[in-house]
């Protein structure tokens, strides 16, 4: 199992911003479907160290973006976007869920849960 140090959707930003003033780079984000929940990892490297930090939520929660902070980030928080329907709070750019997927491609293709498109019915 990959050594992570836990943080919360309180501290995430914090905990960011320290590897940010200590000189880390941000290597990547990723994230693991685990049924009722989501874990997210965010990957540091700072001579050859890594480092990583875990945030477990549950699906539906809206995350912080770190991309005032590192934005590098923006790539691996829109492929979440598109791939598994997690929507980012103040995501530097937005694309939407749309930065790999297209008008007609599955929405949260890598979720366990399938997030459906509501057809408008004309109907109010």
């Amino acid at each position: 199992m990959l050594k992570a140090r836990e943080v919360t959707l309180d501290n995430l930003l914090d905990e960011v911003k320290k590897y940010h003033i200590a000189g880390y780079r941000l290597v990547t984000t990723t994230c693991v479907d685990l049924g009722d929940k989501f874990d997210i990892l965010y990957h540091f490297d700072k001579d050859y160290k890594l480092e990583n930090l875990r945030l477990t939520v549950d699906k539906g929660t809206k995350l912080k973006s770190i991309s005032s902070i590192y934005f590098s980030s923006i790539l691996p928080e829109n492929e979440m976007q598109d791939m598994f329907g997690i929507k980012f709070d103040g995501l530097v750019v937005d694309y939407g869920g749309k930065l790999l997927l297209g008008e007609d491609s599955p929405l949260s293709p890598m979720a366990h849960i399938q997030i459906v498109k509501k057809e408008d019915t004309g109907n109010v």
